[in-house]
Order: C-alpha cells, then structure tokens, then sequence
C-alpha cells in the first residue's frame, strides 16, 4: 500500500516541460568530416529549419541533453563581483534557438538564446529559476556575468540573459538542480537531440525526419526515436516494476490473510450453529443474535489488526528510502488495508450466521 501511493504520488508529478506532442531523436556528427565548430553549426542550422518546414511541426529545437535524461557536463561556477563565492555542481547544455518553445518551457524574465548569439560575439547563456534560487535569490541575475574558470579571461564570462522555467532533469523525484543553457552557435557540439513539437501524431513524422537527415548527409544515422512521453514513463521505469512487483506480492498476501480470516471465523461461527437456534427457540430476537456473534468476532479480529498495525508500523521504515512523498506511517495507507479486513472479517461472520438463524 505504502509503495502504490508512493508511485501514484511520483507519477503525477510535473516534468516541468509539456511531453503531449513531442518527438525527439538522436544522431552524431563524425569528427572526420565534420572537423570544426562552423561546419557542425551549419549543419545543424540547416536540419532545423528542414524540419521547421515539415507539415504540421510548431517548433523545433536541439540540445545535447533534453529533460529527464540527464544536466549535461557540470562544473564549477564564479560570478563577476563576488571574489569569495565558488559554486559547485552546475548544469550545462548546449541548445539551438527552438528548444524552449518545442519543449513547453516558458520564458520567466529575459530572452531565449537568439540568432545573433553566434561565434565572436559576447557569450551569453540563459539560466533556470532553480539557478536563481540557489545564487542571486536576493537580486535579479539578467545582466549579471558568471564563468566556469576563477582566473578566466574577460572574453569567456558569460553575461546571463534570461530565465526559463525548471524542468526535471534526473528523474521525477529528483529536485531540480541550477542549470544553464549555452548557445551551440558559441559552443558547438557534435552530438544533439532533436526535439519536434507537432500538431499532427508524432509517429507519422518519423520517415519524414529520417528523410531529412539522409538528405543532408546519407551516412548519419537516426537513432534513440522515442516521444516526450515515453521519455517520462521511462523516467519511472524502475519505480514502476518495484511498485508492481511488491504491489502483486502485497496483494498475494492480503488476499491469503483475508481467506485465512473469512475461513476461520466462517468455521467458527458455523460451530456455533446450535448454540444460536437454542438462543432463537428461548426468545432471542435474530437481530440481537446477530449482533452477540459479529461483536466477538470484531473483538478477536480488532486485537489482531492492532497487532498486525503494530508489525507493519515498525516493519515499513525498512522501505521508508524506496517512498517517495508518502510516510512509512500513512494512515490513509493503514486505514485501507484496516478497511480491507474489517470487511473480510464482517462477511465472514455475517454470512454464516444468517444461514444459522435460518435454521428451523
């Protein structure tokens, strides 16, 4: 039960981006023949906009990473004014103008990385709100400059010119961590993904996506073909087969408790069929009959469910690091299975002591 609400609570968590119409596919870059920044730009320049004019595509966009599988490189972070401060841990992606718009990431403050954001100009970068938070909460960042490096030249500070929306990067349950997005245009990258936002059922774009490809160079490969939302069902694959495995052993051992208990207090309650035609020929009202068996019933079944309560309480923190947003003692959680049994337990003796008091 715990782990059932546990991934029922995982699941509906937001990814941050909108996964309803989104494909996205992988393919790379030889390095032989595509040996410098200019031709890998280039290429992936002329793909996009093949793929912007395909029929029924809204936007399209590439990064080196996309949500859910993964930040990218990380490393460490100064900012300009701050000689003390080192930040660790930071995420990185290369992205091509689009990403945002085809993965459903809204602009907070600022703008998204634009054509004009090429080689030679000054590096810029867009920055998540999960960035803010964690290093400029007191002041806003738009405008402010960060490197990678503490002695880094003045031609390699990034100046910060947006703010974009998290989105998960490392799994549905993960929190999200200070990300920042680069120009590939500035930091051009053999490898991407191709994210396409469709109006028309993502499945039929595919042979057209696999055309473009080909076209503009027949020995790529198009691989890693998969929609936003198998990305986020993937995300919880491991969390999903642990719930349903435990879930089906959890339910094996709640349907053999509840005919443990039905069989039980059914074959008690029948032993005492002659006691309750004594009791009915002497003047006993069936109601008031009825009421005497399933209260000694509850009884005995009450003080096994505390028992049984008890157990699980003190068991259930062995798996208190498999839950997620669910404590080891959820009482909606224990209220069920509690529900669950007292409902055995009531058919149980409810059904054979009808059958008794029908005796003549």
């Amino acid at each position: 039960g715990l782990l059932l609400r546990s991934f029922e609570r995982l699941n509906s968590v937001p990814p941050g981006f909108d996964p309803n119409g989104v494909i996205a596919f992988q393919t790379v870059l030889p390095g032989a023949k595509y040996d410098d920044g200019p031709k890998t730009i280039q290429f992936w320049e002329s793909l996009l906009a093949r793929v912007r004019a395909l029929p029924g595509v809204q936007a399209a966009g590439a990064a080196t990473v996309i949500g859910l599988e993964g930040r990218g490189w990380t490393g460490d972070l100064f900012v300009d004014g701050r000689p003390g401060f080192h930040g660790r841990e930071l995420g990185h992606k290369d992205i091509a103008p689009g990403y945002f718009p085809a993965m459903g990431l809204r602009i907070v403050r600022g703008r998204d990385i634009a054509d004009t954001d090429i080689m030679g100009a000054p590096p810029v970068a867009v920055v998540n709100d999960a960035f803010v938070k964690a290093y400029f909460a007191d002041e806003d960042p738009v405008g402010k400059r960060i490197s990678y490096s503490r002695n880094a030249r003045p031609d390699l500070w990034r100046t910060i010119v947006g703010i974009v929306s998290d989105e998960k990067q490392e799994g549905l349950g993960a929190a999200v961590l200070p990300q920042v997005y680069e120009s590939h245009r500035q930091n051009p990258a053999s490898g991407m993904t191709i994210v396409v936002r469709a109006g028309v059922p993502e499945t039929s774009l595919v042979p057209s996506l696999r055309h473009e490809v080909r076209s503009m160079d027949p020995g790529l490969a198009v691989y890693n073909v998969r929609t936003l939302e198998e990305v986020v069902s993937t995300s919880v694959a491991r969390e999903r087969f642990t719930a349903g495995l435990v879930a089906l052993f959890a339910g094996l051992a709640l349907a053999i408790a509840s005919i443990g208990v039905y069989g039980v207090i059914a074959y008690s309650v029948s032993r005492r069929t002659r006691e309750i035609g004594v009791r009915v020929a002497l003047g006993a009202e069936r109601r008031g009959v009825l009421w005497l068996v399933t209260r000694e019933t509850l009884a005995l079944v009450g003080a096994g469910m505390l028992g049984g309560f008890i157990a699980a309480a003190a068991m259930s923190y062995a798996i208190r690091g498999m839950l997620f947003q669910v404590s080891p003692a959820d009482p909606l959680t224990y209220l069920a299975v509690i529900a669950v049994l007292a409902g055995v337990a009531l058919a149980a003796t409810y059904v054979p002591a009808r059958r008794a008091l029908a005796v003549d």
